[in-house]
């Protein structure tokens, strides 16, 4: 079936769209997730300091610090796996011929070949 120009025209422009619109989308969720992971291991760090400043015994706190310990460990993993999830969408863009998602992406596959070609 042959496509005409106006559908691969608009078929492009969909997904272009649509890798923009992940990539506006995704960025700000990896930052938060940053700032959730610093959040909460600093919140550990901080109870342990205060309390061998405050002389409490090191049992004290134990299951708080167990909670905090088990949420910093899982905002840590959140946060890998939106990169891990970045740079998969990165390889699926490549995968249908979208190379223009995002000026502030890691260049893909496509574009490092037109600057070899280029040098």
């Amino acid at each position: 079936m042959m496509l005409s120009i106006q559908t691969k025209r608009s078929i492009v422009t969909a997904r272009s769209t649509l890798a923009q619109n992940v990539a506006e989308s995704l960025l700000p969720a990896e930052r938060s997730a940053d700032a959730s992971a610093i959040s909460a291991f600093k919140c550990v760090t901080a109870m342990l300091e205060l309390r061998d400043t405050a002389g409490l015994p090191v049992t004290a706190g134990s299951e708080v610090l167990e909670l905090l310990h088990a949420a910093s460990t899982q905002a840590f993993a959140a946060q890998a796996s939106l990169r891990a999830a970045h740079d998969k969408f990165v390889v699926l863009a490549d995968d249908f011929g979208i190379t223009d998602y995002a000026p502030y992406c890691p260049p893909n596959k496509q574009s490092l070949q037109a600057v070899k070609a280029a040098a």
